[in-house]
């Protein structure tokens, strides 16, 4: 199966170091930012590869392989969103 709280963990990693630096008086420049961003697409590729290769191999449903990637696709808006605003979101 595909663990997507693996995913998330790996997300919010991203996030917190990124929070964590403006938080200790860094501004985050528009490189800064951009590799981060970078990094958490990084994150998705690497999950994206994991579900296709779970679904291929497991013959699952295509809507499996939709709701995992419907999934993903909400962790990565969320984690973006967090890192583009500056803040946490509840």
């Amino acid at each position: 199966m595909v663990n997507l709280a693996e995913t998330k963990r790996a997300y919010q990693q991203i996030v917190d170091e990124w929070q964590r630096m403006l938080d200790g008086g860094g501004l985050g420049t528009a490189q800064q930012l951009a590799a981060a961003e970078r990094r958490l697409d990084a994150v998705r590729k690497s999950a994206m590869r994991a579900i296709d290769e779970y679904t291929s191999r497991r013959f699952n449903s295509i809507n499996t392989r939709h709701g995992l990637v419907d999934k993903l696709d909400r962790l990565h808006s969320h984690a973006l969103t967090e890192l583009t605003s500056g803040g946490r979101h509840p």
